[in-house]
């Protein structure tokens, strides 16, 4: 197994030990929630590549996929509309430069977050908000038009690493019965990828940045 991988897959462990972690140590049983999501991102940024000092004007994202993930969720029982969760999620979009693409950049944020949730007891309208820290593991998979630019200049060498993430969301659901609810809101996804071998420029980064409009079922185990 190559050393990127194992370094991502100990990342996610680290994450998902600390959630058990912090569930484990809270008093009080609660509510469990599994909850299954999808939707649009909107990526808003004018341009793709930049840094606090240099901004290529010529770069662009286009073709942004839609947002697959999941989240595991666990409710306080006092007060019962507060807690933890952890989520991670999959898309990508495509890096355009001077009119060409160079390659997709593929994102998978995994976020351990506090989370507020109202609970009815029957079915009815329940509104959510929270916010969430963690990392974006991100690759960078290279058009054949990029291979060939590298070839002939030894100062381009396209690489993105993985980032700190956060994200911010509120949104509004209905409780079909207490065990399973439809779900939708607004997240604001904060995790820009760094950049390393363009043209010898240094702190660049991909400005991924994308406010995603999400639809989920969740199931409750209460």
């Amino acid at each position: 197994m190559r050393k990127g991988y194992r370094d991502k897959l100990t990342v996610i462990s680290i994450h998902v030990m600390g959630f058990l972690i912090l569930m484990g140590g809270l008093a009080n049983a609660g509510t469990i929630g599994v909850s299954f999501y999808g939707g649009i991102p909107w990526q808003h940024t004018s341009v793709a590549v930049s840094s606090n000092t240099v901004e290529y004007v010529d770069t662009e994202f286009d073709k942004v996929s839609e947002v697959l993930g999941g989240r595991l969720i666990y409710m306080l029982t006092d007060p019962d509309f507060v807690g933890v969760d952890l989520s991670i999620r999959k898309y990508q979009m495509d890096l355009i430069a001077g009119g060409d693409n160079w390659g997709t950049l593929g994102q998978t944020p995994v976020l351990v977050g506090l989370t507020f949730q109202q609970m009815p007891e029957q079915r009815g309208i329940a509104f959510h908000g929270g916010l969430g820290l963690g990392i974006s593991l991100n690759n960078f998979d290279k058009t054949v038009y990029l291979d060939s630019l590298e070839i002939k200049n030894p100062n381009l060498d396209v690489e993105v690493k993985t980032s700190f993430a956060m994200d911010f969301d509120f949104g509004v659901g209905y409780f079909l019965v207490p065990q399973l609810s439809l779900d939708a809101g607004v997240q604001w996804l904060v995790n820009p990828a760094p950049v390393h071998g363009w043209l010898g420029e240094e702190h660049l980064y991909m400005q991924s940045t994308t406010f995603q409009f999400l639809a989920s079922l969740t199931c409750w185990l209460r």
